[in-house]
């Protein structure tokens, strides 16, 4: 009897650290794409370089699998780019997205004026001086 409770707390336990890959995993698994496509490798070559298969380079990219942190450094590493350029343009175009969007979003000439419920200057943007 306890066996079977401890195999059911097991099984929810899984259940709930499942997580499927989402828009951002998505979008990076296009970037990966476009460079690796640029760079004239294969899957295969990029797996081979990265110690994977070429499936397992296959599902980074279509973002099925999550790409952690230390294998997203491989794969700039192995593409010749920086990390940065997997989210440079994802994060402008969401900041970009929200700011039109949103009616108290601040303009682009007026994005460092003191907030209404401050008197210091904050900025929300990346690229505000």
């Amino acid at each position: 009897m306890k066996d079977g409770k401890t195999r059911m707390k097991r099984s929810a336990a899984k259940k709930m650290k499942q997580r499927s890959a989402g828009k951002p995993d998505i979008e990076l698994g296009k970037r990966i794409r476009l460079r690796r496509v640029e760079q004239k490798i294969s899957q295969a070559e990029l797996g081979d370089k990265l110690g994977v298969s070429f499936q397992q380079v296959q599902k980074y990219e279509k973002g099925v699998n999550r790409v952690g942190a230390a294998r997203l450094q491989q794969i700039a590493t192995a593409l010749d780019v920086p990390v940065t350029f997997f989210y440079d343009d994802a994060t402008a175009r969401r900041a970009k997205s929200k700011a039109s969007s949103s009616s108290t979003a601040p303009s682009a000439s007026g994005c460092c004026a003191p907030t209404a419920r401050s008197r210091t200057r904050r900025c929300s943007v990346s690229w505000c001086p």
